[in-house]
């Protein structure tokens, strides 16, 4: 992320990088150091991440994700700050979004398609739009007026088990109606759109954007976020053939990364009908990579399966309630199914 940010920035920009540590070793930071220049500033600020123990966060994150909480306290001096995910591509000078005028808002940020179409994250948390938190442009001055950190840490600790994602979640609902919405530029989940088979139309019609095609999303996204599947893992996936071209350039260029094997370039999805008189369906069963759906007549959710990292199975009743989870067992079964792309 920082090799692509210092390469693709314009010559006349300062960059200023906070590098927050949560245990780095002293090689490591040395590493991001190399990056480190006159027009492109890296000072390495430790934090303890032991304070966020207690903050009950799904194994597949990191309990480093909290400490956008407290970026209010940790960089005391500034007034706003730019937080970018280390899963993300900058692919063209920041100052444009860096300039946004944020007025009386906590944040600026990208909506989430993907959460809000897909996983209807929107409805989990009861807010009517939902934000991505991979890049956030943080107004420093409201939050520590206002102790939004605290507020989101609070809010993470009262929410209910179905809230999977440790701060966005908590930071949607504090931030509900506060927050200003980016171009998709700023953040554009292209892996992932291609995954889920998004229509360059659907995603126009979400964004309100006029995208002839994906080459022309692709040329003029500025910030590219890998959410979910990770080009450092999964050679297969959508431009992570991109994602190692910087790799290469950057200080660990010169380290060997153990891909997983398999990435399906395009979701498989097995759908079976339960029809009445063989006519008209009643039942839509739809079955994806990473979970399964049941819906009554072909729209209302009946529930929603889950497949975890663990192995086990959580059914949520209608999508969203939690009922049972149990460990996932391989069986033979014959279904009629169709497949579709």
């Amino acid at each position: 992320m920082l090799t692509s940010a210092k390469l693709n920035k314009s010559a006349d920009s300062q960059y200023h990088i906070s590098l927050i540590s949560n245990g780095l070793t002293i090689y490591e930071k040395q590493k991001f150091l190399e990056l480190s220049s006159s027009d492109f500033q890296i000072v390495i600020i430790e934090c303890d991440g032991s304070k966020y123990a207690g903050i009950p966060i799904a194994s597949e994150f990191s309990t480093s994700v909290m400490i956008k909480c407290d970026l209010a306290d940790i960089l005391p001096e500034l007034n706003k700050v730019l937080l970018l995910d280390g899963d993300i591509l900058v692919k063209k000078d920041l100052s444009e979004l860096w300039e946004t005028d944020l007025g009386d808002n906590i944040l600026a940020a990208c909506s989430d398609m993907v959460g809000v179409v897909g996983d209807k994250l929107h409805e989990l948390v009861g807010t009517p739009d939902y934000f991505n938190s991979g890049v956030l442009l943080l107004n420093l001055d409201i939050m520590r007026k206002e102790h939004i950190g605290q507020k989101v840490v609070e809010t993470k600790l009262a929410a209910p088990s179905t809230w999977t994602l440790p701060e966005q979640d908590p930071y949607n609902v504090v931030c509900n109606g506060r927050w200003l919405k980016l171009p998709v530029k700023w953040n554009t989940s292209i892996s992932l759109f291609k995954y889920f088979n998004y229509s360059i139309s659907a995603i126009n019609d979400y964004y309100g954007t006029h995208y002839g095609n994906y080459t022309e999303l692709e040329d003029e996204s500025c910030v590219m976020h890998f959410c979910v599947f990770k080009p450092w893992k999964n050679k297969l996936m959508h431009y992570a053939d991109v994602w190692q071209k910087y790799h290469n350039m950057s200080p660990y260029g010169d380290t060997n990364l153990p891909h997983e094997a398999g990435y399906p370039s395009e979701p498989v999805i097995e759908t079976t009908y339960i029809r009445l008189f063989g006519i008209v369906p009643i039942i839509r069963y739809v079955k994806k990579t990473h979970r399964e759906d049941c819906y009554m007549f072909g729209f209302i959710r009946l529930y929603k399966i889950k497949k975890k990292k663990d192995g086990k199975r959580e059914y949520l009743l209608f999508g969203f309630i939690p009922s049972l989870t149990r460990e996932q067992r391989k069986i033979n079964c014959r279904t009629i199914s169709t497949l579709s792309r």
